[in-house]
């Protein structure tokens, strides 16, 4: 975790499969497991709509890059408090 003048930052780097550009925006959205249904990791979708949801109502924001193929990067900025 990083701290800027006013922020707190932090990253992590997921791999390896990376996302497709075009499904960047379905990313945070409840229930979207972006084709991993079937896949060995479990889970129903909706924890980064969680913390997407939970780190806005702190004044924070929170995102991700990625690259398919080579990974995701997923970041968080949240406001320091006073």
């Amino acid at each position: 975790m990083r701290c800027r003048t006013k922020d707190a930052y932090a990253s992590t780097c997921v791999t390896p499969a990376g996302i497709e550009p075009d499904r960047l925006s379905e990313l945070f959205q409840p229930f979207h497991r972006l084709g991993q249904e079937l896949g060995e990791v479990e889970g129903t979708g909706i924890g980064l709509a969680i913390t997407k949801r939970l780190i806005e109502e702190m004044g924070g924001r929170v995102g991700a890059v990625s690259t398919p193929g080579q990974g995701s990067d997923f970041w968080l900025e949240l406001p320091r408090a006073l």
